[in-house]
């Protein structure tokens, strides 16, 4: 209802008992002073078609849209440990090169991998795991 909650079916019990006005007027004296007159309209029209819901949806399509107009780009770095400076430096600077956009790396540590890492961008998959490489030379091998 509000801008996340991980359970929809609490949205749904408020939205039950709360009106879309009074909902509407909890949210926004809540963020009153934190946003825009044309936000407050926005709140209201989703409140007026009861669509509060679709609220982290909507939000997740907006920074990608802005994301999109100002050319940037989210990387998932996956690997088996923590990268140095060094190979952080140089995987951003492949990836600028690469698609032409401001890169913002995010991290995260897998074991599984053994080594080497995967980077994940949007559809785009770049694996230079030492798993991938070993499951490579096996159906190689086995062909």
């Amino acid at each position: 209802m509000f801008f996340y909650c991980k359970k929809k079916t609490i949205n749904y019990h408020l939205s039950i008992f709360l009106s879309e006005k009074y909902t509407t007027k909890i949210f926004l004296l809540i963020t009153r002073h934190y946003i825009t007159l044309q936000f407050k309209n926005f709140i209201k029209i989703i409140a007026e078609n009861k669509r509060f819901l679709l609220l982290p949806n909507i939000f997740k399509e907006f920074i990608n849209y802005v994301n999109k107009d100002k050319k940037l780009i989210t990387a998932h770095v996956i690997s088996s440990r923590t990268l140095n400076k060094e190979n952080i430096q140089n995987i951003k600077n492949f990836l600028k090169n690469r698609f032409s956009n401001q890169i913002t790396l995010k991290f995260l540590i897998d074991p599984s991998i053994i080594d080497g890492f995967l980077i994940k961008i949007n559809d785009n998959v770049i694996d230079g795991t030492i798993k991938n490489n070993l499951k490579n030379l096996k159906n190689f091998l086995s062909l």
